[in-house]
């Protein structure tokens, strides 16, 4: 048989229908065929509800798998990075703010924005690495006000509780062309950082009378130290922190 034959089919049969079978809807071959008309159309309908079913789940399962890939690449790149760079994270993709763990510290415990952090720091002229020009055993600010310098304030959020740090940061994220005291103009500098803890802010209402003072009058300094670099956005962002304090 030619594949035409089977798209002209078989000649059509005549059927006789009683009267009875007519006021039954058809009956004999006609409710036949309604009958598998109904039941296929049943069965697709389960069929999309499985399939669609299924690619749900499927979905599901697909998004940790995809996430966890991704993680798990990024983990990879970052691993590659630190020994392309003997252990240094360049933090802006460049030479400007570099981080190197000298002790790891607790696994997912690092410090949002806003979060009030207390560090150990020693700061050294990275020309001339026997000069300190800083050091605090404790130290608190809060992350994300500009309280210290920029290159420290975005390192510290790299860090975990416990953890110690060497930061190299840039002039330009350090003390810039004007320098300060201890610092001489376009100086590079290094920073050796312990993030011993770091917790929520207090609420406003919180704090007592001389904790306000002594909060508000730390941002009202570090807001005129900013303005005497020509820093005026940054002095003004402290301005206002330290008016909401004092209320």
């Amino acid at each position: 048989m030619s594949a035409n034959d089977d798209l002209k089919g078989e000649p059509p049969v005549e059927v006789e229908t009683s009267p009875d079978q007519l006021s039954n809807g058809g009956g004999g071959d006609a409710d036949m065929f309604e009958s598998k008309a109904e039941k296929s159309q049943v069965s697709a309908t389960e069929d999309q509800a499985s399939i669609s079913e299924k690619a749900n789940e499927l979905k599901e399962h697909d998004v940790p798998d995809e996430e966890s890939a991704q993680a798990e690449k990024v983990k990879h790149e970052l691993q590659k990075e630190l020994e392309e760079n003997d252990g240094w994270l360049k933090i802006l993709g460049n030479d400007e703010i570099m981080k190197k763990v000298n002790k790891p510290g607790l696994p997912e415990t690092r410090p949002l924005r806003g979060e009030v952090c207390t560090i150990r720091v020693e700061g050294r002229l990275q020309s001339d690495e026997s000069v300190i020009f800083e050091s605090h055993d404790r130290f608190s600010f809060q992350l994300g006000d500009v309280e210290v310098i920029t290159g420290l304030d975005m390192s510290i959020p790299l860090m975990c509780k416990g953890e110690v740090a060497t930061i190299k940061v840039s002039p330009r994220f350090a003390f810039g062309a004007k320098g300060s005291d201890k610092v001489p103009p376009n100086s590079h500098i290094i920073y050796e950082v312990e993030l011993i803890n770091f917790e929520n802010e207090k609420d406003l209402a919180e704090l007592t009378v001389s904790e306000r003072r002594e909060t508000g009058n730390r941002k009202r300094e570090r807001g005129n130290w900013w303005y005497g670099r020509g820093e005026s956005s940054l002095a003004i962002q402290c301005y206002r922190e330290s008016i909401g304090v004092f209320g």
